[in-house]
C-alpha cells in the first residue's frame, strides 16, 4: 500500500479534543480513501470511505471529505482558525441566491430543443456566494448568512481587483462559479443571464488558472450540444443538470412553480429531520419529512463511521432510490448535516414507486 496523500485534522473546543486523519492510498486493486478518528492521544477508529478504479475519482472523494470536516471546525494545524471569516459567521447579509425547481424526465426535450436555454452541470457542493466589498472578501450561504471559507479561495479571489458578488458551488477548496450579481460597483441582477455569465467568464479568463481555486461552470448551447453533454454527465455519475434562460434576470429565492432556471437530478435526494436514534449501539437514526405542516416518518438511515451521528432535530441530506407508497425511503444513503436549510422537504416532492411491498429490501 502506497499513501499518495495524507491530511491530519484537529478539533479543540470546550471539552472536545479530537483528531481526524484522511489518507489517499494506491493499493493493488485500485485507489482508496481511508480515515481514522477519535480523541487525541487515544486509539483511533479506522475505516474506508470508498474505493475507486481511478485516482481522479478517489481524489474527488478525498477532497470532499477533508472539506466536510473543515466545515465542522477541524483545522490542519492546532490553534489555526478553521476558515477565513469564521469570526463573523451567522451575520445576516440580506443577500439570497436564486433557488431552482425540479423538472421531470418527460420535460427534458422541451429544454433541449429551446434555443433560449443553456445547460450546465449541477455541481454537488455547498452553495456559496462570494462578495468583495472595499477589499474585504466574504462568503454567504443559501440562508444569507456569512460563513467561513478556505484561505486558498480567499487568495484566488483576491486576484480579482474590482468588487464583485459571484454565485457558485464550493467543493473542497475549489469554487465553481456560474453567476454574477454585482461587478465593479455595478448591480447586474436585472441584466439577462447570458450577459451576467459573459461578465463572469471574462473575469475568470484574466486569472492565472494554474494554482487558482476558481473555476467557471461550462455552458452547453444548442440541442445537439446539450444532449451530448447530458449523456456524458449521466455516464460520469454527476448529480444532475441545470437549464438557464438566456434573457432572464436574476430572481432571489425559489418561485412557487416553474421558473427561468430549472434543475434535473440523476439521483434522488431530500432533506429530512432527525426524529431520534434507533436501537442503542446502532449507527442509525429515524428520519421525517413534512406533509403540509405535519411531520411524517420516512424510515431510517444508517450513519457511516466517517460521520458524526446527528442529534434529534437536526436536518440531514439523504440520497434514496424511491419511497414506498405511504412508507419509508428505499436504499437511503446518509450524506451529512444541512445547516443552511430551515426545514425538511415535503413528502410530495419524493419519487414514489407504486405497488411495492413495504417490507422489500
Amino acid at each position: 500500500m502506497h499513501t499518495e496523500h495524507h491530511v491530519a485534522l484537529f478539533y479543540n473546543e470546550g471539552t472536545a479534543d479530537k483528531e481526524y486523519h484522511v489518507h489517499l492510498t494506491n493499493e493493488n486493486d485500485g485507489w482508496y480513501v481511508r480515515f481514522e478518528y477519535g480523541r487525541r492521544g487515544s486509539s483511533l477508529t479506522a475505516g474506508i470511505k470508498m474505493s475507486a478504479a481511478t485516482k481522479e475519482a478517489a481524489t474527488e472523494v478525498f477532497t470532499q471529505l477533508v472539506h466536510s470536516k473543515k466545515l465542522k471546525g477541524y483545522c490542519e494545524e492546532e490553534g489555526q482558525a478553521p476558515y477565513v471569516g469564521s469570526d463573523k459567521e451567522n451575520k445576516i447579509t440580506g443577500v439570497l441566491p436564486q433557488l431552482l425547481n425540479n423538472i421531470e424526465e418527460e420535460d427534458l426535450d422541451e429544454y433541449f430543443n429551446d434555443p433560449n436555454y443553456c445547460m450546465q452541470e449541477k455541481k454537488d457542493g455547498k452553495r456559496i456566494l462570494f462578495r468583495r466589498s472595499n477589499g474585504i472578501i466574504e462568503a454567504i450561504n443559501r440562508k444569507g448568512l456569512l460563513v467561513g471559507f478556505p484561505e486558498a479561495i480567499a487568495q484566488s479571489l483576491g486576484k480579482v481587483k474590482k468588487d464583485f458578488l459571484f454565485d457558485g458551488e464550493l467543493i473542497g477548496e475549489i469554487i465553481w462559479l456560474f453567476d454574477c450579481l454585482e461587478y465593479a460597483n455595478t448591480d447586474v441582477r436585472n441584466k439577462p443571464y447570458e450577459e451576467r455569465y459573459d461578465i463572469l467568464s471574462s473575469v475568470i479568463s484574466t486569472l492565472d488558472v494554474e494554482g487558482s481555486c476558481i473555476r467557471l461552470v461550462a455552458s452547453s448551447i444548442g440541442t445537439s450540444s446539450k444532449k451530448i453533454a447530458f449523456k456524458a454527465f449521466k455516464e460520469k455519475g454527476v448529480e444532475g443538470v441545470v437549464f438557464k434562460k438566456f434573457d432572464a434576470p436574476f430572481k432571489p429565492g425559489r418561485p412557487s412553480s416553474g421558473g427561468d432556471q430549472l434543475k434535473f437530478k440523476f439521483t434522488n435526494m431530500c432533506t429530512c429531520r432527525v426524529a431520534g436514534p434507533t436501537k442503542k449501539g446502532k449507527r442509525s437514526v429515524y428520519i421525517q419529512m413534512l406533509d403540509g405542516k405535519t411531520l411524517v416518518d420516512v424510515g431510517k438511515v444508517t450513519v457511516l463511521p466517517n460521520f458524526d451521528i446527528p442529534k434529534t432535530g437536526m436536518l440531514v441530506e439523504v440520497q434514496y432510490l424511491y419511497r414506498h407508497v405511504h412508507g419509508a425511503l428505499y436504499q437511503p444513503v446518509y450524506l451529512g448535516v444541512r445547516d443552511d436549510i430551515d426545514k425538511p422537504d415535503q413528502v410530495k416532492t419524493l419519487k414514489v414507486k407504486e405497488g411495492i411491498d413495504e417490507d422489500e429490501g
